[in-house]
């Protein structure tokens, strides 16, 4: 997987846009990148297209910037000198596949839409591991679980039909790279220029992908008598049930109470997340470090556990892969 393939994967959403005023481009652009989903697809349907193109790569630093719906060599060159980093086709075009692996030396992502397995084998036979796939057309997440088994090692980018309530269930498969949709970018707030909305919905929709919610509370005890006593002030206060395992007394499931030194200065706290690896990117994304020593993996050797480098007013952070 290339660098700008690995990029798009961490996001795993990719707004798509078509612009009537060139003019939007630069803050539509800076809205996505400040929601948190620095990337666009451009569809080359209109005469503005490679403009729009062309300011984002150019004016607005940290995009992402592809462009979908290239059918010819012509609009494949079009494009990637006003400055794409990815190109998208609506089927499986040979002539317009060996031109960006001929001519483009690995800086920009060939990503081609397939509608057979014929298509696979012919984009597989080449080289390519990343296809477009239209659910709508296509046969949706049944569809993409049945490639799985037969192509482990390629991944699809859905697109078409793909909305915030389905999203998920799609990047849950193992086989799915990304989504793409213009449901992050709706057609009546960019007439309007609310570029604050796009950033708002972008946030919310990356907050619905990673879904971070508070696992649980570890605190520290100087010895098991003062971790029982802890517990048992906390259970009478919220309610809760007490259960001891070893050196660990549990207030309910939301607070674990340790007779011996744990990560952090006062102790930690557990943030859950659906989806640790995009959430992990995310954070790095802002400059966040993690401590890769404290590091626990599932048998298949995903991560499951990982701690953040820097507490936070004594406290140690992880995330946590939460169950789907």
């Amino acid at each position: 997987m290339s660098k700008t393939m690995k990029m798009i994967a961490d996001i795993g959403l990719i707004p798509q846009i078509s612009l009537n005023d060139p003019a939007d481009a630069e803050p539509l652009g800076r809205a996505l990148v400040k929601g948190g989903i620095p990337i666009a697809e451009v569809a080359l349907d209109q005469d503005t297209s490679l403009k729009v193109i062309q300011t984002l790569s150019k004016q607005v630093p940290d995009i992402i910037v592809g462009a979908g719906m290239i059918r010819t060599v012509d609009q494949a060159r079009s494009a990637v000198k006003a400055g794409v980093q990815f190109i998208i086709t609506p089927s499986f075009n040979p002539a317009v596949t060996r031109w960006c692996l001929a001519n483009t030396a690995n800086t920009v992502e060939i990503i081609p839409g397939i509608t057979s397995l014929a298509d696979i084998e012919r984009a597989r036979d080449i080289g390519l591991t990343v296809y477009n796939f239209f659910p709508a057309i296509s046969g949706g997440i049944a569809a993409l679980k049945t490639l799985f088994d037969l192509f482990e090692d390629i991944k699809f980018i859905p697109m078409g039909g793909i909305d915030r309530t389905v999203m998920n269930d799609y990047l849950d498969l193992p086989n799915v790279a990304a989504v793409a949709g213009k449901f992050m970018t709706p057609s009546d707030i960019i007439k309007n220029k609310n570029w604050g909305e796009i950033t708002a919905l972008c946030k919310k929709v990356f907050k619905h992908l990673l879904r971070f919610e508070l696992g649980h509370i570890g605190l520290h005890a100087d010895t098991h008598n003062h971790a029982e006593i802890i517990t048992n002030d906390l259970c009478t206060l919220m309610l809760q049930n007490k259960c001891i395992k070893g050196d660990r007394c549990f207030v309910g499931s939301a607070i674990e109470v340790y007779d011996r030194s744990i990560p952090g200065s006062t102790g930690y706290i557990c943030i859950d997340t659906r989806d640790i690896e995009r959430a992990i990117a995310y954070y790095k994304r802002r400059g966040v470090e993690f401590d890769r020593e404290r590091c626990i993996k599932d048998e298949t050797g995903k991560t499951n556990i990982i701690y953040l480098k820097k507490e936070v007013h004594g406290l140690a952070i992880h995330l946590h892969q939460k169950t789907k």
